[in-house]
């Protein structure tokens, strides 16, 4: 399998587990998205912040802050 297979892959992965958890398949994905640019752009501690808590304001409506940290 190659990289972007796995990617693609991965990220399927975490929007179908944001659905057994009851949320949009956009959560699953954006999670993903902004772990994997975390990771590739080294993310400041403010910036994962600032981050965190857009997901959690953009969610909010349909899940906990903590089934969003589970997630």
């Amino acid at each position: 399998m190659e990289i972007p297979e796995i990617v693609c892959r991965c990220r399927l992965a975490c929007g179908a587990e944001a659905v057994a958890f009851g949320l949009p398949e956009s959560a699953g994905l954006e999670i993903y998205d902004g772990q994997v640019a975390d990771d590739l752009n080294n993310w400041d501690e403010p910036t994962f912040e600032v981050w965190c808590n857009a997901i959690i304001d953009k969610y909010s409506s349909v899940a906990n802050q903590q089934t969003l940290l589970q997630l």
